[in-house]
């Protein structure tokens, strides 16, 4: 898929190409009181996102260079290769006629990843045909998703270093006038100890300072590859029952512990963790033999490197302790990325509750809640480690529905949350919506659909920085034989 980035202008893009392949076994024994499912499983996951009518990237280092393919990239660096294998098994005892015990464990090795096991274990009881209690552990983990590993995404328009403009007549430094047309590049400066240092990617000698269009210091959001996969240890206590033969009801209570929480993206300095993604570091280091930090690569003399220095100063002001280098040595502005971030706890109550009336009248209910506490926070975290999730939420509907023809109505409710995904940061509102869906087949063969959302045109957001959403209604006409 394709689609503008409105801060920037620029076209994104994103293929993706899976294979998958899953082979799997079941045996009984002891009259089928055991059971045993195995299997193993392999998946071959490609992405790309070039864009060939994007504008290349600055690439002024390594064999990369004349890769156009590689160099159109609009999310990630360059292509990405991934692959992962699994095995599995569960084991199902059916200890008694009220009483099931299984267990589960799962082997996953990946190019993404450390090899990880994940063990689960279950406590069924019945007790009586229409109630069941459960008792669930499980052990799994998080693999940080393509974006929290490999985003190189730009969010605000590139840094022209080529078209500085300076004062006709003076000169920038002792023997280095200003260009005749009031403009010069920093790469110039660069170019006088033949050290190549990318502030302009296309840098030729001799050209014409401020001609060149091309803003190759890009500002980027970026992913972080060492980052490590999130684990999760889950307690949960459930109940299933039917009361009276008219009502089904589902209970259920969770604890869960996750340690190496991945965090959204946020700002490369600035909060108490430091900087977020130590791969990028700063681009100007103490060295010895200069003034002032070096900004380029080695070579360039003292006096051309304090030029240097203090020109990326006044053109970043706050934002020069972002400037880092790219993978290939070009420099660029890293100014969010993702972390790991110590342990988090979180709990909740999920409630369901369906009503059967009549065979054609039902009512249904709903009720979550969700409760979440950072471990060894520091201040100011707690308004930037979020989940994005309401505090409670809940949702009713009447349905009736007939051999021929159906219709529902509900309402859902949130409560307000606070929302924190990288720049965009604030309140999302509490909201309720109406929704209402029927079905009517014309004939046996032939079905006619209606689907609307938020039916009474509320208009709410319920991602800050997200889509404002007001009615929307969606037809269909099914099919079947």
């Amino acid at each position: 898929p394709e689609q503008t980035a409105l801060q920037t202008g620029i076209n994104v893009a994103l293929d993706e190409e899976a294979w998958r392949g899953e082979v799997q076994g079941n045996w009984g024994f002891l009259s089928d009181h055991l059971r045993l499912v195995a299997g193993l499983s392999y998946e071959d996951k490609s992405i790309d996102s070039a864009d060939q009518t994007a504008r290349p990237r600055p690439r002024r280092f390594g064999k990369d260079r004349a890769n156009v393919k590689r160099l159109r990239q609009t999310l990630i660096y360059e292509p990405i290769e991934a692959d992962s294998t699994a095995l599995y098994a569960q084991l199902d005892w059916q200890a008694s006629d009220t009483l099931k015990l299984v267990l589960a464990g799962r082997y996953d090795d990946s190019t993404l990843h450390e090899p990880q096991y994940s063990p689960k274990a279950a406590l069924v009881w019945s007790a009586t045909p229409e109630n069941t209690f459960r008792l669930t552990y499980n052990r799994a983990f998080q693999v940080p998703n393509y974006s929290e590993f490999f985003l190189q995404a730009e969010v605000a328009p590139a840094v022209n270093l080529s078209n500085l403009p300076c004062v006709p007549g003076t000169e920038l430094i002792p023997g280095v006038p200003c260009g005749a047309n009031g403009f010069f590049s920093l790469e110039e400066i660069c170019a006088l100890d033949g050290v190549p240092c990318a502030f302009d990617a296309d840098f030729d000698a001799g050209e014409i300072p401020g001609t060149d269009p091309t803003p190759d210091t890009l500002i980027l959001a970026l992913g972080n590859q060492d980052l490590e996969v999130e684990e999760v240890e889950t307690w949960e206590l459930g109940y299933t029952g039917v009361l009276g033969s008219k009502v089904y009801l589902t209970l259920d209570y969770y604890y869960s512990k996750n340690d190496n929480f991945i965090t959204d993206l946020l700002p490369q300095l600035g909060t108490p963790l430091g900087r977020i993604n130590p791969n990028f570091g700063a681009l100007c280091v103490p060295t010895a033999g200069y003034t002032l930090p070096l900004c380029t690569q080695p070579g360039t003399t003292d006096a051309h490197n304090t030029f240097i220095y203090q020109t990326l100063q006044r053109v970043f002001g706050p934002r020069f302790p972002l400037l880092t280098r790219n993978f290939d040595g070009t420099p660029m502005l890293g100014v969010a990325s993702y972390t790991n971030f110590g342990e988090v706890d979180t709990q909740g109550v999920d409630l369901g509750l369906d009503w059967y009336l009549t065979p054609e009248w039902t009512i249904g209910l709903s009720y979550s809640w969700f409760d979440f506490e950072i471990k060894d926070s520091a201040p100011g975290l707690d308004r930037l480690l979020l989940p994005n999730s309401p505090e409670n939420k809940y949702s009713v509907s009447v349905a009736y529905g007939t051999p021929r023809w159906d219709v529902s109505v509900a309402y859902r409710w949130s409560e307000e949350f606070r929302w924190v995904v990288g720049p965009f940061q604030g309140q999302v509102p509490d909201y309720g919506t109406a929704d209402v869906v029927a079905n009517v087949r014309v004939t046996d063969h032939v079905a006619l659909g209606l689907n609307v959302a938020n039916a009474l045109d509320d208009e709410h957001w319920e991602s800050f920085g997200g889509d404002i959403l007001g009615r929307r209604a969606l037809g269909s006409v099914t099919f079947s034989w």
